[in-house]
This record gives C-alpha cells, sequence and structure tokens, in this order.
C-alpha cells in the first residue's frame, strides 16, 4: 500500500517515519487488509501502530526466513536429483559394459 492511498483511508497527511512503522504494523499477523489498518489508526494512532510493529517485523523477518529456507531445500533437492542421475547413469554404463545391455531399460 502507497503513503498517499493510506492517507486517502485514514483522512489526514503523515510523515514518512510514521508511514514506516505503518508499514511494520501492516505485516501483523492479525491485520487483514488496508480497511483494518486504516482502522485500527484511527481508533489507536501511532501509539497502537507502534505497538503492532515489532510483530509485524517479526512476521516479515519470519517470511523471509522461510523463503531462504525454501529456496536452500529446494537446491538440495536439485543437488540430490542430479546425484541420483550420475550414479544412475554410471551404474547403467557400468552394467552395459559387463551385460551389454542397460539393466535400467527393462
Amino acid at each position: 500500500m502507497m503513503l498517499q492511498e493510506f492517507e486517502a483511508l485514514i483522512g489526514e497527511s503523515i510523515d514518512a517515519e510514521d508511514y514506516r512503522i505503518i508499514q511494520l504494523a501492516y505485516h501483523h499477523p492479525v491485520i487483514k487488509g488496508k480497511e483494518d489498518i486504516a482502522r485500527l489508526y484511527k481508533a489507536g494512532g501511532m501509539a497502537l501502530m507502534k505497538a503492532l510493529a515489532p510483530a509485524g517485523e517479526a512476521q516479515i523477518e519470519l517470511h523471509n526466513t522461510t523463503l531462504h529456507l525454501n529456496s536452500i531445500e529446494e537446491e538440495k533437492i536439485r543437488d540430490i536429483k542430479d546425484e541420483f542421475e550420475r550414479k544412475r547413469q554410471e551404474l547403467s554404463k557400468q552394467y552395459r559394459e559387463r551385460f551389454g545391455f542397460d539393466g535400467f531399460q527393462l
């Protein structure tokens, strides 16, 4: 959500630093959308946004960590598949040399 969009929802202007805090609060697990964050801002102002921001920041960090772990997992899966294919080809070659046909082509 852009600053101007948020300001339109709350009907007032805010400065960049407050908006940075509001963006963190927006990621709090209980916030379901733009209207939620605007309603909460109207009800509790920056005090509430500052209270919600640490959990929002933790949620962002958790999300980024999850993405990182998923990429590591995908990389490990690719490595395992590559190693499996190398071993399969090596065993196929050995089998072909020993028995005259590829044992994996049954």
